[in-house]
Parts: structure tokens; C-alpha cells; sequence
């Protein structure tokens, strides 16, 4: 039965996949539960325990545990669980043939507990960033399609979780809170993030619909180039869109600046149906200009 490698390591030519024994039959009391694992255990919710043990009361275990030659799980904690309280004399167990490092299994098991049950989202983000610290905790390393078709998000959805991770990192280091990086930190993140966009796009629904609320005797500060957390826009292209920033003027005035403050642009948004499309209008706009002045520089005029 050939498993898949670690997703995102490349591996040796010659692995070929996990190989198990065949489906063998022992008491439970010669397996041992993962110290990993007790954290997956937690978040299980009595129904769905409660569930699995009337399934195995009536059927027995279908699906055979998983574990290493040492006997020590690395998939079917709760059916080993449930098969000592219902005092099964014996239960199906493959064992791994495979020589895997501490790392592989660490992965295999984070990876089978992640797409089995219900978990939430700051709780998945935060074990994956376990499993590969190297991504989540380095924002210059690209995010790996695989590792996004395996959350279930886009390529800008991950990269959005990994700046949660360092937002909350940097929040408690503020604190010089030096405790493990913890779930309800991701979720405190979280809160502010939430907290800041929907004030961002609260300003932004003020300068669209009563400018004048706004004082005009302040300098005006730019606006985010950005209403949508979730907006598919590749890293080239963040990197860009950083160097300009749009500020409102007045009702019927959005200029758009280098951050030299060379104007580049106005716009009028009663030409637009609403702020959104002003704002993608604006993204496109800096980007042809921005295309425009690098192609003047590799073939300036004689």
C-alpha cells in the first residue's frame, strides 16, 4: 500500500512510499499511544467519541491502527482508546516496514489527524506551522501549491495565515510574553486583523459616501490598495502595489502617488459603481504604469 511522501521536502530517488506489514491481529496492550498525538485527542468532541464507540461496539474495528515496529501509534489513537474500554481481546494493526525519520512520522501523523475531523482554523493553521516551521515562519519562502490543495485554500489564503502566525508572534513579543506560540494567540491575531479591516473599509465607505464628515484641516493619509483579505494577487505584484498608495482629496478626487509623491493618476469614483471597482481600477492602473516606466528604463530614448 504506497503511501505518499512528505509533501514538501523533496526525497531520495530511490523512495518508493510507505511499506506496511499485512493486516495483523494483537491485543491493544502491545500498542503504546504517540506523545504527539495527545493534542488532536483534545479537540475531539464527546459526540463524535461517542459515536465511534457505538460503531465499533456493534461492528468491531474495521480499519486497521497504525503503527511503527516499536508499537507506537501513529494513526487510530481514539479506535485504540475505545477498543481498551470496550476490552477487545484483539484489534487490526499494520505496522510501518518503512525507515522514517522522527520528522516523516511526526508528518504522517499530524497530516492523517488534520484531514480526518473537525478542527478550526486557527487550531489547523497552527499545526501545520508545526509541522513546517520552515514555511509558516519565513515569509521569503514561497508557499508550495501542495501545501495549499492540502489546507483546503489558495495560494493567497496561506500566505494571508502565515502573516496571522508573525502578527502573533510580534504581538506577544510586544508583551515580551516569551510562553510557546499558543491557539488562542492566533485567534487574539486574528481579532485584530478583523479589527482593522473593517475599520479600513469603514473609512474608506466615509470618504465614499460623506467626505465631508472627514476633517479636511488634516494632511489626508493614504487609503489600503486592498479591500479584500482573501484577493488572489501574487507576491510580485504585492510588492509592487507597496511602492504607491491612493489618497482622497475630496468626494469626487482620488489620486494615486509613487511614494515620492509624484501624482500618476486621478480619479474621479462617480465613475465607478462602487468603491471596489475603483479599487481594482486603481491596482490595474499602477501596475500598467509601473510595467511602463520599468520597460522606459531597459530602452530609454536616444
Amino acid at each position: 500500500m504506497p503511501q505518499t511522501p512528505s509533501l514538501f521536502d523533496s526525497m531520495p530517488d530511490n523512495y518508493h512510499g510507505l511499506r506496511l506489514s499485512d493486516v495483523l491481529y494483537h491485543p491493544p496492550q502491545h500498542l503504546q499511544a504517540n506523545p504527539l498525538n495527545q493534542s488532536f485527542e483534545a479537540m475531539k468532541d464527546r459526540l463524535y467519541l461517542e459515536s465511534l464507540e457505538a460503531d465499533i461496539a456493534r461492528h468491531g474495528i474495521v480499519n486497521a491502527l497504525i503503527a511503527t515496529k516499536a508499537g507506537v501509534l501513529i494513526e487510530g489513537h481514539s479506535r485504540w482508546n475505545i477498543a481498551q474500554k470496550l476490552n477487545l481481546k484483539e484489534i487490526p494493526v499494520r505496522y510501518i516496514l518503512s525507515d522514517l525519520s522522527e520528522n516523516e512520522l511526526k508528518e504522517r501523523l499530524y497530516l492523517s489527524n488534520l484531514n480526518r475531523f473537525e478542527i478550526s482554523k486557527d487550531a489547523r493553521t497552527k499545526m501545520y506551522a508545526d509541522l513546517y516551521p520552515h514555511i509558516f515562519y519565513d515569509e521569503t519562502i514561497a508557499i508550495p501549491e501542495e501545501l495549499a490543495k492540502s489546507m483546503g485554500l489558495s495560494l493567497s489564503q496561506v500566505r494571508n495565515e502565515r502573516q496571522l502566525l508573525l502578527l502573533a508572534i510580534k504581538l506577544k513579543e510586544e508583551k515580551d510574553d516569551t510562553s510557546p506560540l499558543s491557539i488562542e494567540d492566533l485567534q487574539k491575531a486574528r481579532k485584530t486583523i478583523n479589527l482593522a479591516r473593517r475599520e479600513r473599509e469603514r473609512l474608506k465607505r466615509l470618504q465614499w459616501q460623506q467626505p465631508s464628515a472627514l476633517s479636511t484641516q488634516q494632511k489626508p493619509e493614504p487609503l489600503p490598495l486592498f479591500l479584500s483579505h482573501e484577493e488572489e494577487i501574487q507576491q510580485p505584484e504585492l510588492d509592487i502595489l507597496e511602492a504607491y498608495k491612493l489618497i482622497s482629496l475630496n468626494a469626487r478626487c482620488y489620486n494615486i502617488y509613487t511614494k515620492n509623491d509624484q501624482l500618476i493618476a486621478s480619479l474621479d469614483p462617480q465613475t465607478f459603481l462602487h468603491i471596489e471597482e475603483l479599487d481594482h481600477f486603481a491596482k490595474s492602473l499602477i501596475l500598467t504604469f509601473h510595467h511602463l516606466r520599468d520597460a522606459r528604463k531597459d530602452h530609454p530614448k536616444d
